[in-house]
């Protein structure tokens, strides 16, 4: 159970930092697309969801391996 809720919280996470960026990237007037003004946006939209599931699987090895040390 505390798997899939880790996994549920991790893919909220995910569309709501998504959501986020793209909100904000077309209030600045950015274009999300294969455009050469776009890049800022497509890197955050690749890279802030992936920060988010390392930063929680590095959390939850940590808290699994001080459980098991004693």
């Amino acid at each position: 159970m505390k798997n899939s809720y880790k996994l549920i919280f991790a893919n909220i996470f995910a569309m709501i930092s998504i959501t986020t960026i793209l909100t904000v990237s077309k209030m600045m007037g950015y274009e999300v697309g294969l455009y050469a003004s776009s890049f800022i946006p497509n890197l955050l939209l690749i890279s802030v969801p992936q920060f988010g599931f390392i930063y929680l699987y590095s959390n939850s090895n940590t808290k699994a391996d001080s459980k098991y040390s004693g």
